[in-house]
């Protein structure tokens, strides 16, 4: 691409003024960015990424290695967003400028490898993740045509497979009978795709998705980004789907009176450390604080001093874990030191990628679904 020439094949102009926005502003967010803090540089501050992009688009910089590195530091967490007067979000032009980066062959080798993996797998992380489903999952919850159906998602089935059977020892025990899982064919929704920069990926698995989930009355995903890929960017396939996803923990939520807790099985002090997809992009808050309320004592639920809208990322977004490995883990430490008292507690989440890299973080290792959690306490 020569300078002065637009790059083709990917649209910037609904982005264009965001993009400006925040390539000319005075760099107020510089604190807010998790890549930037484990790997000081000027160019990957939100601004300093937004000032990449604005070259892009006006064509006076090319989608070279080094721009593509900048461009898959990025863990989507969107918390500059949370800092920014403007609201402005950095990330879905990134997206978009990493389909020129996979397209030209200057992306991450960790990120080809990793799309390599879905194309033969149907899954980023390699392997048959079905089996680890079917290890998991009893038998009779195995329900494709049930009215309420759980999606497990490929993150689930690779880095926290048992929160499967723990969630089906919940829904034993609160007498909820509508619910079945839907057998993990495809295992993935797609939105690590779009993470990547494939959209024909995206297209691909959302189009084998959709078909299977178009009688249920209700979809729960345990994961928060595939909660946020079916609820909000799968509207060009079926504009239901919208209103018919939910998270686990606004679907459990709803049985809270169901609940006895089991004094002493789950330590007494919890900490809860907020998804960035479940929280900032979904604005899912309370209900998981709530169920964790319901199962620790009194001031057992601990939380980071930055929280809710203001909540440090974990590193695990954004494919950052496939891009760049180390600088993903250099984030969950820096989250877990930030955690109240000399050393962290046993940490919950409501992600597995959250429970991933949180819990390799972790001095103890100790970080655990919520899901989990709870089946600890009130499977007794």
């Amino acid at each position: 691409m020569k300078s002065g020439d637009v790059p083709e094949g990917v649209d910037f102009a609904d982005l264009e003024r965001q993009i400006a926005y925040c390539a000319y502003c005075p760099k107020m967010c510089r604190f807010a960015c998790p890549t930037a803090l484990v790997r000081p540089s000027e160019a990957l501050h939100p601004t300093g990424k937004a000032t990449i992009l604005w070259r892009l688009l006006k064509g006076a910089t090319p989608v070279s290695r080094d721009v593509a590195e900048v461009l898959y530091r990025c863990t989507g967490c969107m918390l500059s967003r949370s800092f920014c007067d403007h609201e402005i979000q950095v990330y879905p032009p990134i997206e978009r400028a990493r389909m020129l980066a996979l397209a030209s062959g200057t992306a991450p080798n960790g990120v080809q490898e990793a799309m390599g993996s879905v194309h033969t797998w149907g899954n980023p992380f390699g392997g048959n993740l079905a089996e680890a489903f079917y290890q998991e999952v009893p038998p009779r919850w195995v329900q494709p045509e049930a009215q309420v159906l759980v999606f497990a998602g490929c993150a689930t089935l690779e880095a926290d497979p048992g929160v499967l059977a723990h969630l089906a020892a919940v829904l034993e025990l609160l007498r909820i009978d509508t619910v079945g899982f839907l057998p993990p064919d495809p295992t993935c929704c797609g939105g690590i795709c779009l993470d990547l920069g494939d959209e024909e990926g995206f297209r691909k698995a959302a189009s084998a998705l959709v078909p299977r989930l178009s009688s249920a009355k209700r979809i729960l995903t345990l994961c928060p980004h595939c909660y946020y890929t079916l609820k909000a960017r799968y509207g060009w396939l079926d504009s239901s789907l919208a209103n018919r996803v939910e998270h686990v923990t606004e679907f459990l939520w709803r049985f809270l009176d169901r609940m006895q807790p089991v004094e002493g099985a789950v330590p007494e002090a919890l900490l809860y450390h907020d998804p960035c997809y479940l929280g900032r992009h979904m604005g899912v808050f309370d209900q998981p604080r709530a169920l964790l309320r319901k199962i620790v004592p009194q001031g057992g639920l601990l939380e980071f001093p930055r929280r809710g809208h203001r909540a440090e990322c974990c590193g695990g977004g954004g494919g950052l874990p496939f891009s760049f490995p180390e600088e993903a883990r250099a984030i969950a430490k820096r989250r877990l030191a930030g955690s109240p008292g000399p050393s962290p507690p046993a940490v919950v989440s409501a992600c597995p990628w959250c429970t991933m890299m949180l819990r390799e973080a972790h001095p103890q290792g100790v970080a655990m679904d919520l899901v989990t959690a709870l089946a600890r306490s009130i499977c007794q």
